[in-house]
Order: C-alpha cells, then sequence, then structure tokens
C-alpha cells in the first residue's frame, strides 16, 4: 500500500494529473511520476518529517533561484507524509561513455553548485574533520571484514586520514551535493538538461563531490576536474583530499549496495577498486 494517493494529491494542489507510475516504493518513501495535462512531474513522498518537504524541496528552490538546471518546485508540504512535486528532468544518466565534453560541462556545474550564492553555513555541533572521521570509522569497519584487509592495511589508513586531518578542518565551506552520483546528471540532445535527486546536499566539501564522480570511472573524474578549473591552492587541496575521498565512496557505496542487494557487479567493483587503491600516509 502507498503511503500517500499520488493523483489525490495531485488533485488538491490543481496539478491536473492524468495517470501516474511507481519509480520507487518502500514502507516510508515513495516515488511517482505523474503525467498531466501541461506535462511530467514527479511526486517525492516520505512518512519521515520533513524528508521531503525540507530536503528536496529547499535544496531544489536554492539552486532554481540561482538559475542553475535542476527541478522547479510546484509544490511542497507536511502532512500525513512530507511531501513535494518537482517538474520531470527528461535525460539519459551521465556515464563514461557520455560525450566527453558533456563530462567537463558537469564538472562546470559542479563548481557553480558549490558556490552557489545564499547557501547554507556549515553549523553540525561538531567539526567537519570530526565528520569525516565518523564516516571513515564506519567504512573500517566494513573493510575489515573483507577478505584479505589486514590490521596493517587498516592503521595505514588511519595514518593517512591523520595527516590530511588538519586540511580537512578547513573545509565545509561548499554547497556539497553528497549523492552527486553522475547518474544524477542527466544528459539530452548532447548536453546536460538537468540534475536530480538532491535531497542531500548540504555544506561540505566540494572535493568530495568530485570524487564520487569517479568512484567506479577514473576517467569521469579526469573530465569533471577539467571542467572545474580549480584554482591553484584549491588545486592542491584536491590532490590531497580526493583520494581519501574516491576510497571512502567505494567503500560507502559498496556497503550501501551490499545492504540493499540492488548491486552485486557494483559492490564487487566498487571492492576491487577500493582494494586495488587504498588510501594510506603518502
Amino acid at each position: 500500500m502507498m503511503i500517500v494517493d499520488p493523483i489525490q494529491l495531485a488533485k488538491t494542489h490543481q496539478l491536473a494529473p492524468k495517470g501516474h507510475s511507481v519509480l520507487l516504493q518502500r514502507d516510508d518513501y515513495l516515488i511517482t511520476k505523474i503525467e498531466t495535462k501541461n506535462g511530467p512531474l514527479v511526486l517525492k513522498a516520505s512518512t519521515i518529517p520533513g524528508h521531503v518537504s525540507e530536503w528536496d524541496a529547499k535544496n531544489c528552490i536554492l539552486l532554481h533561484e540561482a538559475g542553475l538546471p535542476v527541478p522547479a518546485v510546484l509544490a511542497y508540504g507536511e502532512g500525513p507524509v512530507s511531501f513535494a512535486f518537482l517538474t520531470w528532468i527528461e535525460g539519459e544518466p551521465l556515464t563514461v561513455d557520455s560525450p566527453v565534453d558533456v563530462q567537463v560541462a558537469a564538472g562546470r556545474l559542479l563548481k557553480q553548485i558549490h558556490h552557489v550564492p545564499n547557501r547554507p553555513k556549515y553549523d553540525r555541533e561538531y567539526s567537519y574533520d570530526a565528520w569525516m572521521e565518523g564516516w571513515l570509522h564506519v567504512a573500517m569497519t566494513y573493510w575489515s571484514q573483507q577478505d584479505g584487509i589486514t590490521t596493517q592495511m587498516i592503521d595505514n589508513v588511519w595514518a593517512g586520514f591523520r595527516k590530511i586531518q588538519p586540511l580537512l578542518a578547513t573545509r565545509g565551506h561548499h554547497h556539497m551535493l553528497q549523492d552527486g552520483r553522475p547518474d544524477h546528471f542527466m544528459v539530452l540532445d548532447g548536453k546536460i538538461n538537468g540534475m536530480i535527486d538532491l535531497h542531500d546536499c548540504q555544506p561540505g566539501d566540494g572535493a568530495m563531490d568530485l570524487a564520487v564522480m569517479g568512484v567506479i570511472d577514473q576517467p569521469l573524474l579526469d573530465h569533471a576536474l577539467k571542467g572545474y578549473a580549480a584554482d591553484s591552492e584549491e588545486q592542491e587541496a584536491h590532490a590531497e583530499l580526493i583520494p581519501f575521498y574516491l576510497f571512502l565512496r567505494r567503500l560507502a557505496a559498496a556497503e550501501f549496495h551490499a545492504s540493499q542487494a540492488t548491486s552485486p557487479a557494483l559492490v564487487d567493483q566498487a571492492l576491487k577498486l577500493a582494494f586495488a587503491h587504498p588510501y594510506n600516509l603518502r
């Protein structure tokens, strides 16, 4: 049973629905594509208070008002569920097989997002480097359970982390996608038509978003870096941080997809890359 009736909710907000198809359905989360007389739109709904109305909607509003290619918000709010109606973004997911100039354009778009005006400031109760340390603890617990991982390998990762921790402590000033996987960049007619799934945007480090581009396909990261065109100071930071983020996000991707049983091939690929390129003291 769906957590909300998409057609009835769309009618309530005078969106003239004609039909819908379910894209994702869980006990606490629903994504549907709704056909209307004015074209398709997407409904995101969650039983978690603020999950959609606070995260998806407000991130889309912030980026859309800055002129960036993200869904427009047609309606959002709280009720029995947190919900948002967004315009539909046509296109195919960005991949390593997309035209190189499109991959480069993804890097330019990332830079615009990271420096978007009026972005929220980092306001967690703990510092950015402490956040990354906690994330690494989780990743190391998962990695230690894999075949062939030794105590020395774990110690080497922590030694590398301690070296870059002072640099991490200076980060957190970008508007980070966090879940900016390549398949969230939609490509149409040889250009990026827009981005989807912006619910995880928050203050953080743009270098992590760049690393996410290369979790599976290094050329995507290389081309995105070209488009990002960082200044010399930021390039130096990227050289220190991106190898760490690549390792961290490969393990995070493997653990997530293993827990969801969604892509055994991706789990295997991410773990192989993490094993082949472990982060350590440089």
